[in-house]
């Protein structure tokens, strides 16, 4: 049986366009919590994710990411719990009760046409960025659906 790897670990590593991605989600994610709908830094912090995860999606059809209290698995590498900007992106996500998150293609037109990225309050539902109920397929995959 296998077992998830933090990183760091001699058995696997998270590559550096991942790690990349994670940061920019993480910087993007918290000037969406700062500032206010509309602010010109916004425009540039969604663009820059767009931007990170078009790429990575350029070599696979989706990207899954899981989320747990302290880190996150992406790849099936769990990030290191230690690092501060993961840890931090790891409880954010948490807070709003998000345990996976998956891209998929088309994402930049989904993230170019929301007010925010997230809820400014976990639990909190904006009209213009809510949560759907994560749906499984007939095969076992959860996918987590935006209005």
């Amino acid at each position: 049986m296998s077992r998830l790897t933090t990183v760091g670990e001699s058995s696997a590593a998270l590559s550096k366009e991942l790690s990349d991605f994670l940061i920019e989600l993480s910087i993007g994610l918290h000037k969406n919590a700062i500032y206010p709908p509309g602010h010109p830094l916004l425009e540039g912090a969604t663009a820059g994710i767009a931007r990170r995860v078009e790429s990575l999606l350029q070599d696979r059809a989706s990207l899954s990411l899981g989320v747990a209290r302290q880190q996150l698995i992406i790849e099936g590498v769990a990030t290191d719990e230690n690092n501060p900007v993961l840890r931090d992106l790891a409880q954010r996500l948490h807070r709003h009760h998000l345990g996976a998150v998956k891209f998929t293609q088309g994402v930049r037109r989904k993230l170019q046409t929301r007010s925010r990225l997230l809820p400014s309050t976990p639990g909190a539902v904006q009209s213009r960025w809510a949560l759907k109920a994560p749906r499984f397929s007939s095969n076992g995959r959860m996918s987590v659906f935006f209005r």
